[in-house]
């Protein structure tokens, strides 16, 4: 009972830590980076494989989101720690996400390390691989980001790995942010198909800039389907800035399926949300 109680408290500290999201003091950052290293070098004692895996697994997902660097450090020094393959996924995720290229790429080198060549530890490095060529397109090096993604489809042939078009469409939305609006629509077309969430987020950040006539033409110029997608994603724009009559009537202009019924979800929910706060 002891052990699987200890389970428990690490289960509750790595949940508490990463559902915090309001910005901490350096001095409780640095508090909270202590306890876990504690926390690790304690769980290394319970005796139970099982359990102790299971306990250092919760302490490195905890550390990943207040001391990478401790992330790290705990995956080289635990040699059976259960999910590291996906722990420097998410390692390698957040670096990107920042447009940490250094970090990002050795991230990529680490998971090299790991043993084994099962479809999970492939899958993971495919993962790593994706998220390298979005932390380049985060930091507006596109040359390199283009250059990662096609090693990445080029090393991962006969794939169907969902990072190629997830880091493809990551890659599209980062053009957007640097101003490359033409070529961002374009390559979030063409995975489209399988993922209208980045076009969807072009076209809402344009809105947030108040490029309405370029919105207009970006979405007339999109074919039916998608068209559908990107009111959505106007409705979204128009419910953060709080344009909600707007909103109201870009929804229900959106004809019916999928996109129409998720746009009035979200003004649902916004409305929801803001009587829950008054």
């Amino acid at each position: 009972m002891r052990v699987r109680s200890w389970t428990l408290t690490c289960s509750v500290i790595a949940f508490l830590v990463l559902i915090c999201p309001s910005p901490a003091s350096e001095a409780s950052q640095n508090e909270a980076v202590s306890i876990l290293l504690e926390a690790r070098d304690v769980a290394s004692t319970v005796k139970d494989h099982a359990e102790r895996t299971t306990a250092l697994d919760h302490i490195v997902v905890a550390q990943i989101g207040v001391d990478p660097p401790g992330a790290r450090n705990s995956i080289k020094l635990i040699p059976d720690l259960l999910n590291a393959p996906n722990h420097l996924v998410s390692l390698a995720f957040n670096y990107a996400k920042v447009g940490d290229t250094q970090n990002a790429q050795e991230i990529h080198a680490e998971i090299y390390k790991l043993s084994g060549s099962d479809h999970g530890i492939k899958l993971a490095r495919a993962n790593v691989l994706g998220h390298v060529a979005w932390a380049y397109a985060n930091a507006g090096q596109f040359e390199e980001a283009y250059r990662q993604l096609a090693k990445l489809k080029e090393k991962y042939k006969g794939e169907n790995f969902a990072i190629f078009d997830a880091a493809t469409a990551r890659i599209a939305e980062a053009l957007a942010k640097h101003g490359n609006v033409a070529q961002a629509i374009e390559i979030a077309k063409s995975v489209a198909g399988d993922d209208p969430y980045p076009l969807m987020h072009i076209v809402s950040g344009l809105v947030h800039t108040s490029d309405l006539p370029r919105v207009s033409m970006i979405v007339s110029d999109l074919e039916e389907s998608l068209q559908q997608y990107a009111k959505w994603g106007i409705v979204t724009a128009q419910i953060g800035l709080n344009n909600l009559k707007d909103a109201h009537t870009t929804a229900h202009a959106i004809k019916p399926g999928h996109a129409k019924a998720n746009a009035l979800m979200e003004l649902a929910n916004h409305y929801r949300e803001r009587r829950s706060c008054q």
